[in-house]
């Protein structure tokens, strides 16, 4: 499963478009996002639903409108992964809709077939929290580690340290979180940090 992409062109748009909402100045993103809804339908509204989702900026958190937004980008997009990490983060946690581990377990499994980062993380912590089936949490983790994802060593170094080897593991965290840091100070944006 490839997630559409951009021109060069576009790309460049887009970054001049969303450039401003790392300064804090979200409200005025949005406005930018709804004058490109013609031009790039599917990508503005998963980029107008995250906003709602997380808030901030100017705007207030609105789950019920995010998942809405989600859902019309992926009437344009069906394979559009950051909409449906939207749908299934909302799902997860019961934000705007009834908390539903199956579902939100589904799409992040729909997700993980392409190795999708963040899908294998939040599959770990499901299969960690939320089912107590440490050893498949392990082999998520592990997966989402050979994806790139820094963060999950993390939490692999504390299963082993839950599980007894606490020197190993406290080795390993903190190899972890030196990997982590070094990582976060060069872009604290990094894709390999995301959790949800």
């Amino acid at each position: 499963m490839d997630q559409p992409r951009l021109s060069e062109k576009d790309q460049i748009e887009w970054e001049r478009v969303l450039a401003p909402s790392g300064s804090g100045d979200v409200a005025g993103t949005l406005f930018r996002l709804r004058k490109h809804l013609k031009q790039n339908y599917a990508l503005s509204m998963m980029a107008i639903g995250r906003f709602l989702e997380v808030g901030g900026g100017g705007v207030s958190r609105d789950y019920a409108a995010a998942k809405k937004c989600y859902e019309k980008a992926l009437l344009r997009e069906p394979r559009l992964i950051e909409a449906l990490l939207g749908i299934a983060r909302l799902t997860y946690y019961g934000r705007g809709v009834e908390r539903d581990v199956g579902k939100a377990k589904a799409l992040y499994e729909y997700l993980a077939e392409s190795d999708e980062p963040v899908a294998l993380y939040m599959l770990g912590i499901i299969s960690w929290r939320d089912e107590k089936d440490i050893a498949t949490a392990v082999a998520y983790f592990s997966r989402c580690v050979g994806a790139g994802h820094v963060t999950a060593r993390l939490r692999l170094a504390e299963l082993r340290i839950r599980s007894g080897s606490v020197i190993s593991g406290g080795l390993q965290w903190v190899w972890a979180l030196g990997s982590v840091l070094a990582v976060s100070v060069r872009n604290p944006y990094d894709e390999r940090l995301r959790t949800s």
